[in-house]
């Protein structure tokens, strides 16, 4: 994969694809949203492409980059109205990292602005973003769109996002109340915050790991990058030290081999030796040791939620999936209905 020749950076002297190489890889490289951070590569390199595939790379570059500025824009907006509203709130993932462990913001292509707030903030903050103009009655009540220019806010009171799958909670539950107490000013912000990098890693690993089975490149380049990230900065306490570390460590395990077996980041030897899971069964190796290497489908990602729950919850976690199945689907006609020509 492209990710393996580039190095994303990791690697001081990358080698580059062959040019004939380039447009065998650009459907990858569309498909995993990797096209702004290639060009990236190739410009830094001073690598020539062909005509073709140039002129999309950079497209899709500076396309990632005015929505990236659209939206900070809106997130200022958001600060503002939440200072005002006296509502701390986290932003995670994309926004939070593209201008930090990214070369350039551009590299990193997102959809939309993910929130963290408080539980007991959801109501009240829901109804910020309503009077900013967004609206959940086509997403649900996690999900605000903007109709006017079109953005998208994610708002979790959980990081697992557990609307549709509550049981989803005894796969993965950190103690928030403890992250929120770590957490800093954004910078370039002065009331938006993000998360401690250490809990930042743990969360995109799991992630990665329980929301998309370990499928999503863009994500692993998340985690690639911010565990180099910790490891050059020195966040002060680490990962390996903290009390939770038999909570966390299964996801930072999996998501980390991932990366170290895709794109060729190596694993510093402490994690290697303290973070290897002691308790997994042969069905869960298996599944994990297909994962790893891009082998599952997306959907594996119930799978893997499937094998982290107690043995008790699974029935019900069953029915639960069943259930938001028949509501998307019926949901989905809906939809198709309302769109049909009289």
């Amino acid at each position: 994969m492209f990710l393996a020749t580039c190095g994303l950076a990791l690697q001081k002297t990358p080698a580059l694809p062959a040019p004939e190489r380039w447009a065998a890889i650009l459907p990858t490289l569309r498909a995993q949203r990797l096209r702004p951070i290639a060009y990236w590569v190739a410009r830094q390199s001073d690598f020539r492409l062909s005509p073709g595939v140039g002129e999309e790379l950079k497209s899709a570059f500076y396309a990632a980059a005015v929505h990236h500025e659209r939206l900070r824009f809106a997130l200022a907006e958001i600060e503002d109205v939440f200072c005002r509203g006296g509502i701390p709130l986290v932003v995670l993932k994309g926004l939070s990292l593209a201008g930090w462990v990214y070369p350039d913001p551009a590299c990193r292509p997102m959809d939309d602005i993910d929130l963290l707030v408080k539980p007991e903030h959801l109501r009240a903050s829901s109804q910020l973003l309503t009077s900013l103009g967004y609206s959940d009655k086509i997403f649900g009540i996690e999900d605000f769109r903007n109709p006017t220019t079109g953005i998208v806010v994610d708002l979790h009171a959980e990081l697992l996002n557990t609307t549709r799958f509550p049981v989803r909670r005894a796969a993965w539950c950190p103690d928030l109340g403890v992250w929120w107490e770590r957490t800093c000013i954004l910078p370039s912000h002065t009331y938006v915050r993000s998360l401690h990098p250490d809990d930042h890693l743990v969360y995109l690993c799991h992630h990665a790991w329980l929301h998309h089975g370990l499928r999503k490149s863009l994500g692993l380049v998340d985690v690639c990058l911010l565990l180099r990230k910790v490891e050059a900065g020195g966040t002060g306490e680490s990962v390996l030290q903290r009390e939770d570390i038999g909570v966390v460590r299964r996801g930072l395990w999996y998501a980390l081999l991932s990366c170290q077996h895709r794109y060729g980041h190596a694993l510093p030897d402490t994690l290697q030796r303290d973070l290897r899971p002691n308790n997994t069964g042969p069905i869960e190796r298996m599944i994990h040791a297909l994962a790893v290497r891009g082998r599952l489908p997306e959907a594996a990602r119930y799978g893997y939620l499937w094998l982290t729950i107690p043995s008790r919850d699974r029935v019900h976690f069953l029915r639960q999936f069943l259930s938001a199945s028949r509501n998307a689907a019926g949901v989905g006609i809906c939809q198709g209905a309302s769109h049909q020509t009289p």
